[in-house]
């Protein structure tokens, strides 16, 4: 797979320097081309793509509990920063998850509802990239439905 770790420190950096418009959507790209590099790397790997993506996009959605959990403080969202990083999460699996969709859906269609409506429920708790005053879901609500989708998604893996 080839290294991508220099397009997101590019990114990064346009983005810490406040620089819009064209540098960034140049950045972006590259990270997008990137991964894309990563992702045709990976997928010549592996024999069961849509079950990998599956199992990835989980695995994403574990680490958003734990962001979670630690930007909930005291029954406030207290940092910010740790619930965009897990609305983040949250995100980037149903992106995973929809781009092997059709492959899911001939495997099993009923779990691949369930994925979804956990999902959809789960972003309920992630309503704007900038958090409420106080958690839609407490973190025990959070989990239920990251375990929840957790279970649907043993079916398609």
């Amino acid at each position: 797979m080839p290294p991508f770790d220099g397009s997101l420190k590019a990114l990064s950096d346009v983005v810490k320097a406040k620089k819009g418009g064209a540098e960034y959507a140049k950045a972006l790209k590259a990270v997008h081309d990137a991964l894309g590099a990563a992702d045709a790397g990976m997928k010549a790997k592996q024999s069961d793509w849509p079950g990998f993506v599956v199992e990835a996009a989980v695995e994403a959605l574990k680490a958003a509990t734990g962001e979670y959990q630690q930007a909930v403080v005291g029954g406030k969202i207290a940092k910010p920063v740790e619930y965009q990083d897990a609305r983040g999460f949250i995100l980037q699996a149903d992106r995973m998850i929809e781009s092997v969709a059709p492959d899911l859906q001939r495997k099993d269609p009923a779990a691949l509802d369930q994925v979804r409506a956990g999902l959809a429920e789960l972003k309920k708790a992630f309503p704007s990239p900038m958090p409420p005053r106080t958690p839609v879901k407490d973190y025990g609500g959070v989990l239920a439905d990251v375990s929840r989708i957790e279970l649907a998604a043993g079916k398609l893996m």
